[in-house]
C-alpha cells in the first residue's frame, strides 16, 4: 500500500481539547493541540479547525524507519478495509476517541470512535495495531 499521508485525531475523554497529528510520506508533520469551543463542532479530518488563538500547531519531522514501520503496519493491518465506526460495545466513564485517516496514492480510508481498538474482536484489535504504531511515532513530539 502506498501510503502518503496519516492523520490521528484524539479527543481526550473529560479534557477540553483535541490533538490532531498529520504525518506526510515527505517525512513532515504537524501536531495541532486544539481548544474546541463550546458547542461548536469541526470536521478536523476535512481540515476545519476553530479560530486562531484557539490552537497551536507544533512542527516536526519522522525518520525514514518511523514512516515505513508506520506504513508497513498500516499495511499489514489492512486498514483500508477497517470500518468506518469502530466504537466500543463498553460504556467507559471519560474515554477517548480515537480516529485515524490514511491516505494512498489512489484511495482514503477513515476509522475510529469512542474508545476505538479496546474491543477484542478482530477489527478491533487491527485498529489498536495501527493506533499503536501511530502512537509510538509521535510520541514525546
Amino acid at each position: 500500500m502506498d501510503v502518503k499521508k496519516v492523520t490521528y485525531l484524539v479527543y481526550y475523554g473529560g479534557l477540553p481539547n483535541v490533538d490532531m497529528y498529520i504525518i506526510t510520506s515527505d517525512l513532515k508533520a504537524k501536531k495541532y493541540s486544539i481548544k474546541p469551543e463550546p458547542d461548536k463542532h469541526y470536521d478536523y479530518l476535512a481540515g476545519e479547525l476553530p479560530s486562531e488563538g484557539l490552537y497551536e500547531i507544533t512542527e516536526f519531522e519522522v525518520s525514514d524507519s518511523e514512516w515505513i514501520g508506520m506504513a508497513d503496519v498500516l499495511t499489514g493491518v489492512n486498514f483500508m478495509e477497517l470500518d468506518e465506526d469502530m466504537s466500543t460495545k463498553d460504556i467507559i466513564d471519560d474515554g477517548s476517541s480515537y480516529y485515524i485517516m490514511v491516505e494512498t496514492t489512489d484511495a482514503k480510508n477513515i476509522s475510529g470512535g469512542y474508545v476505538a481498538g479496546y474491543d477484542d474482536d478482530p477489527d478491533s484489535r487491527r485498529f489498536e495495531e495501527a493506533r499503536q504504531i501511530i502512537e509510538s511515532t509521535i510520541k514525546d513530539r
